[in-house]
């Protein structure tokens, strides 16, 4: 007979215990497994800007409207998702002739520099003025920090690029990529050249080469920037946009994280006195630029547009956008051509009439465009628009190596 009273050895199944945190999701139920096999939090991407603790890897561009204008508006961290030139992404910064686009690429290698950085410059237009780039901050005499280089191909250029890239350059600026000409051109016989088509080869080695490029750029954090001149467009139907087309081809609207135009709205001119004529005449001192984001992966810009300021031989002008925002929120009085800043403990006040007088003396007020910008700080930031996915087109850009076009 058996005995009853023995003990069962069969174990009884525990209950699985759920969290009311992970109830229902599988997701979070199996994110606190990964966590706890993993022994980090940090393998998870947080989706909530408000949430951000830090800002996006970047480099200043030294443009105080760029920066916000790329960055957005902070949190409640006082953190912006990027306020500049993210890392390991691409550029496409595109506009007509004398808005700026140089400027912009010169000062944001100079920022790069002044912290600690480098950056190669490929330059096929050849025409980078060698004192513009010093009086900007460029120190053009420490190749050791800042390499221009002057390739006779597009092929060499790309080249350059990938092999910067590869060993961590911080930036790598192009300009323009129009203006590059393909290794089959320049050696090619006069009458073979009819046959070619500059602009469709040169968008195709494009189309070939950037993926690759941005590909270990994303690696080493290497920012790229692409220059792209606006040329006129065949426009049979009569619609469809201002006539005009960025060079660089479809690749360079694809691939890029942000795509930012430049266009003079307006050029500042003073009343100076010709030594020559004796004669007062208007004298050219600077220009307006309307920068608009038409791409922005980076924050919810997208679609925004700024004014930024650019000093004739000076470059980017911060103390005449600092004025402006200023003179927006009624910090600065402006009446009429009068224009008046206090400090809040009233130890300064500027008073004078004109723009260009009130810049000066405010630079030679000491310490009064730093009190200034930080009574403006907390208004700087822009709206938010949708981000929109652009669908790529293009064929297979990833058949064959950089190495190639060398051959």
């Amino acid at each position: 007979m058996a005995n009853t009273n023995k003990k069962s050895t069969k174990k009884t199944p525990k209950k699985k215990v759920t969290s009311t945190k992970t109830m229902g999701s599988p997701l979070l139920a199996a994110g606190d497994v990964l966590d706890k096999t993993l022994k980090t939090k940090d393998w998870k991407a947080d989706l909530d800007p408000q949430s951000l603790r830090q800002s996006l890897a970047h480099l200043p561009t030294g443009s105080l409207t760029i920066d916000f204008l790329i960055g957005g508006k902070p949190n409640s961290f006082g953190v912006a998702p990027c306020p500049g030139m993210p890392r390991g992404r691409i550029m496409q910064l595109y506009g007509h002739e004398g808005s700026g686009k140089t400027t912009l690429a010169l000062t944001l290698a100079a920022e790069t520099c002044a912290a600690g950085g480098t950056v190669c410059y490929i330059d096929w237009e050849n025409e980078i003025v060698p004192y513009y780039a010093k009086a900007l901050g460029v120190p053009i005499e420490d190749s050791s920090k800042f390499l221009l280089a002057q390739p006779d191909t597009l092929e060499a250029g790309i080249v350059i690029a990938y092999t910067m890239a590869k060993h961590g350059v911080d930036l790598i600026v192009f300009d323009s990529v129009g203006a590059g000409v393909p290794k089959k051109l320049l050696e090619g016989k006069l009458e073979e050249l009819a046959d070619l088509g500059r602009i469709g080869l040169n968008a195709a080695i494009w189309s070939a080469s950037l993926p690759k490029i941005k590909a270990v750029s994303m690696r080493t954090g290497t920012a790229i920037i692409g220059i792209s001149q606006l040329r006129s467009s065949i426009n049979t139907t009569g619609f469809g946009g201002d006539g005009s087309n960025a060079q660089g081809g479809k690749a360079w609207r694809f691939y890029s994280s942000l795509r930012m135009k430049l266009a003079r709205i307006k050029t500042e001119k003073i009343k100076v006195q010709n030594n020559l004529t004796n004669k007062i005449e208007d004298k050219v001192v600077g220009a307006q630029i309307k920068v608009k984001l038409d791409k922005c992966k980076v924050s919810a810009q997208q679609g925004n547009e700024e004014i930024m300021y650019i000093r004739q031989g000076e470059g980017i002008d911060d103390y005449r956008t600092i004025i402006e925002v200023g003179i927006a929120y009624q910090i600065v009085k402006k009446g009429g051509a009068w224009i008046e800043w206090t400090s809040p403990d009233g130890s300064s006040n500027v008073k004078c009439q004109g723009m260009e007088k009130f810049r000066r003396e405010m630079i030679d007020e000491p310490g009064a465009f730093q009190v200034l910008y930080e009574q403006i700080l907390p208004y700087l930031g822009a709206t938010t628009t949708p981000v929109e996915e652009e669908e790529s087109d293009l064929d297979d850009p990833m058949d064959g190596e950089i190495e190639d076009l060398l051959k």
